[in-house]
């Protein structure tokens, strides 16, 4: 549970400044495919447990990061989307994890992204080199790879 949380931490962190600029000649703003959890490749393992058959895992995620102009105001807005396998005992389950709000960046490669406020996450951290993008929470690595 806690790395559910944490994962849609991610998505909530990206949406408090009406000020962000455009990113620079639009480098990183586009669509991202999920290609890791925590260094590890999908379906990753964010939790096990043999003794009660608990295994929890991400099988795919996509975020999608854009900037628009609104007058004279920078709309920078993401939304993030990631699919979780849940298996309890014999019973397997899928759920989506769906997250949404703005971003901002100082630079064009660190951000931090922020949900609005019925979201209750703390802001995440990331970073973009060579068309990927990583999301970083207290327990999770997301890593995504530009389409």
């Amino acid at each position: 549970m806690r790395k559910l949380v944490g994962c849609l931490s991610v998505a909530a962190m990206m949406a408090c400044s009406p000020d962000t600029p455009i990113a620079p000649n639009g480098v990183f703003v586009g669509s991202y495919a999920l290609t890791n959890v925590n260094h590890l490749a999908l379906p990753a393992t964010t939790f096990q447990d043999t003794v009660t058959q608990k295994k929890d895992e991400f099988i795919s995620g996509s975020l999608s990061i854009t900037s628009r102009r609104v007058g004279p105001v920078a709309v920078p807005t993401y939304t993030l989307t990631l699919t979780q396998r849940l298996t309890r005992g014999g019973s397997v389950t899928t759920q989506s994890l769906l997250a949404s709000g703005t971003w901002k960046s100082t630079n064009s490669s660190d951000f931090v992204f922020s949900g609005d406020s019925s979201n209750v996450f703390s802001p995440v951290t990331g970073f973009y080199a060579n068309r990927s993008m990583s999301l970083s929470t207290i327990d999770l690595l997301l890593t995504f790879r530009q389409e």
